[in-house]
């Protein structure tokens, strides 16, 4: 009598191969895939904590709010859900079963994470970060035209393919209900526009601009701009009390362009209603100079 081979990884839904983790987070776990049919088919899978899920009924929901936006978005530069459910079933090689897992099935973007690429690499120069705006801004003004906040725009939330194009990914914190007037605290610190930490009532767009001149900041130069944007913290007070000079020697950005140093320093405005808006960033003459991926 023939035994059945053991199988050498966890099965999902017998439908996939667990295969390696991708990277984890405070709600979900998320994995590498392959399709038991299809060897060449890979996906992303993301398995909600049941911790998390279990803390009260915001948490669903935020779950179910992340599932409703991602279905109404298609845009290249987003990654695209596959799949979603609730009765997720996993079978392990020892013959143990998970059952009931939360789950959203998730395009597999083969380059990995934007912060790895900038660890690797280290600051990018100016070309480089207009490389990245240049795709960033189509995709926000894709998310505002469809009434969608990301809110948790960071290097890590960030995928990019082997050829540099970047996708938007985790849209756990995102919304589409009164972006303009939203007062949950979101996002991560070192990211987070200041109006955030201040417990203010702020416009959705306006953070994720912010958020967006952070990781310009990182893509460019090699590090943060500053620990938090917070009127005590030492760098950000730098900037908020015009130390300019001072500021640019510590970020030892003395020779970025004064284009590049006007935009970003308009990003980073403290009040919201003062940064520069998607038009304008566009329009602004560091992003209308001509640069070539290759340079990247």
């Amino acid at each position: 009598m023939e035994t059945q081979p053991k199988a050498k990884h966890p099965v999902f839904n017998g439908e996939y191969e667990i295969l390696s983790s991708l990277g984890e987070g405070n709600t979900s776990k998320v994995y590498l895939c392959r399709s038991m049919t299809d060897k060449k088919k890979y996906v992303a899978l993301k398995l909600l904590r049941e911790e998390f899920l279990s803390r009260d009924a915001s948490s669903i929901k935020s779950v179910e709010q992340e599932i409703q936006i991602l279905q109404g978005l298609n845009h290249s530069n987003i990654v695209n859900i596959l799949g979603y459910g609730s009765e997720g079933h996993v079978v392990k090689p020892s013959g143990r079963e998970i059952k009931n897992l939360v789950y959203i099935i998730l395009e597999y973007v083969t380059g990995g994470l934007l912060f790895d690429v900038c660890q690797t690499m280290g600051g990018m120069g100016e070309d480089g970060g207009r490389f990245f705006l240049s795709q960033m801004i189509d995709v926000l003004e894709y998310l505002q035209s469809k009434n969608v906040v990301h809110r948790d725009l960071k290097l890590e939330n960030i995928l990019v393919d082997d050829n540099l194009h970047m996708k938007v990914a985790d849209f756990g914190f995102a919304t589409f209900k009164k972006i303009h007037k939203l007062q949950s605290y979101r996002g991560t610190m070192t990211y987070m526009a200041p109006e955030i930490k201040e417990g203010k009532t702020y416009d959705g767009r306006q953070i994720d601009i912010f958020s967006t001149g952070v990781i310009l900041f990182i893509i460019v130069q090699g590090i943060f701009p500053f620990k938090e944007a917070k009127k005590d913290e030492y760098f950000y007070s730098l900037i908020l009390n015009g130390q300019l000079e001072k500021y640019w020697e510590k970020v030892g950005g003395q020779n970025l362009s004064p284009e590049f140093k006007d935009l970003i320093l308009r990003i980073f405005s403290f009040d919201g209603s003062k940064r520069p808006t998607l038009a304008e960033i566009r329009e602004h003459p560091w992003l209308q100079k001509p640069f070539s991926s290759k340079d990247v």
